[in-house]
């Protein structure tokens, strides 16, 4: 399972926002295509974000 914070997708949240599960679509080791799985303070399940793939981790 991969996860990400929601402070990598929106960095004003500052450390307000919360870990989410989601799925990588794509990787090319600069960023990553991400589709988020769950909810979390501020994602919804299904949205897509492009965010840098060294913030995508392995739980």
């Amino acid at each position: 399972m991969y996860v990400i914070d929601e402070s990598t997708i929106w960095p004003s949240l500052g450390r307000n926002g919360t870990t989410v599960r989601i799925r990588v679509l794509s990787d090319n080791g600069v960023t990553a295509q991400i589709q988020i799985e769950d909810c979390g303070v501020h994602a919804r399940q299904g949205q897509v974000h492009t965010v840098p793939a060294d913030a995508v981790r392995r739980r």
